[in-house]
């Protein structure tokens, strides 16, 4: 287990080995937003043109994606349509740490913030969010479900010889991250309340040695 301090915070540990993975870290008040409460980028109209440039996809309907990203509902129904429509480029997964030197809180407290913010961040934010990570020195990691107060299931992620901080990096590597919000994240109805499913660890490495060996047998 590595050792955290103040000078080397957890949060710097985390966007310094995310950066790694491949993602760009843009401070906030460097992010291109209409303000606070839109969690879409004004940067995305752009990717979306870039990603749909050999469609010959134009600007009315580049406004129509972003209008019906929008307006869709806060609730169950509208995140299971962007989910449906899952296209990279929008918010999707929120972080929390906590003070890893400090003996009074932990990645519970930073989980329970998550909750909170959930409560008093206006909802727009977590249609889109689909994943949440709370980490002090050990790394949880759970489905966002705004309609449920506590009932989520939190799980840590395993990687071979890693301890749980650099296995959650490794789960947040883009081509990771991608594969499990496209093809893993499910929505269940149980005792007639719908949630959000993730995998464990094991049951994702399993089921696309499956498909791995399938294709290759074709």
């Amino acid at each position: 287990m590595k050792k955290f301090n103040e000078k080397s915070a957890i949060e710097d540990y985390l966007v310094e080995k995310l950066k790694e993975k491949g993602w760009k870290f843009v401070p906030a008040d460097e992010l291109e937003r209409e303000s606070f409460e839109e969690p879409i980028l004004l940067s995305l109209p752009r990717l979306l043109e870039k990603i749909n440039k050999s469609k010959g996809i134009g600007n009315e309907e580049i406004k129509q994606v972003l209008n019906e990203l929008k307006l869709k509902s806060t609730g169950i129904e509208g995140n299971k349509q962007i989910l449906d429509g899952f296209k990279f480029g929008i918010p999707v997964v929120i972080i929390e740490c906590k003070n890893p030197v400090s003996f009074s809180t932990g990645w519970f407290d930073a989980y329970k913030q998550i909750k909170e913010y959930e409560k008093t961040i206006p909802e727009l934010l977590f249609k889109y969010i689909q994943l949440g990570v709370a980490v002090e020195t050990v790394a949880k990691y759970f489905p966002v479900v705004p309609w449920e107060k506590e009932n989520v299931e939190i799980q840590e992620w395993k990687s071979e010889e890693k301890d749980s901080v650099d296995s959650i990096i490794e789960m947040l590597s883009p081509e990771t991250l991608i594969d499990i919000i496209r093809n893993f994240l499910l929505f269940r109805v149980k005792f007639n309340t719908a949630t959000k499913v993730l995998p464990r660890y094991m049951q994702y490495r399993a089921a696309n040695k499956i498909v791995e060996r399938v294709l290759n047998n074709l």
